[in-house]
């Protein structure tokens, strides 16, 4: 959240001075959790963090309701990393592939796909490998999501093919 504020915009209220805030209220308010575990970068974090409780107030289930949908509806187009698309008759690595993909719709900004397959999945190859799909549709029809797993893999050939011909 701290890195992408603006994809969380909503979770503000009028007066929260950051999303990290809105999104601790949100978590809190929910009767269901009861711990809110947070990772800290720096102490700015950490002092956002504690401004969020301070005099906490839950949101009200009509807030949290409205909120909830918010987020599925923003995130309805991403990969949930299921894995049932993983039965690729050529053994392209989908679930990774669509981690990657994933990092590209979150900042719209290839160069997030591109380091997300080479330095965490290790998989920045020659344009050909994500070529090798034969566009079966089996990682398609298993999708829960039913996402258009074939057009986001051209994608990420075409984001690779465009970093490495910018590498030359």
């Amino acid at each position: 959240i701290p890195r992408n504020p603006e994809r969380f915009e909503f979770l503000k209220d009028p007066g929260d001075p950051s999303v990290v805030q809105g999104a601790l209220r949100f978590l809190l308010s929910d009767p269901r959790i009861t711990v809110a575990l947070v990772g800290f970068s720096d102490t700015r974090q950490l002092q956002d963090a504690l401004l969020a409780v301070k005099d906490f107030k839950p949101w009200s289930k009509e807030r949290i309701d409205a909120t909830r949908q918010q987020l599925r509806s923003a995130f309805n187009e991403m990969c949930t990393g299921c894995a049932y698309c993983d039965n690729c008759p050529v053994e392209l690595p989908i679930p990774k592939l669509m981690d990657a993909y994933n990092q590209y719709m979150f900042d719209r900004n290839k160069q997030s796909a591109i380091n997300r397959l080479r330095y965490h999945w290790s998989l920045l190859r020659e344009p050909d490998f994500y070529r090798q799909c034969i566009e079966c549709g089996a990682c398609e029809q298993a999708c829960t999501q039913h996402l258009p797993i074939i057009e986001r893999i051209k994608e990420l050939a075409e984001m690779v093919e465009e970093y490495q011909a910018q590498q030359q």
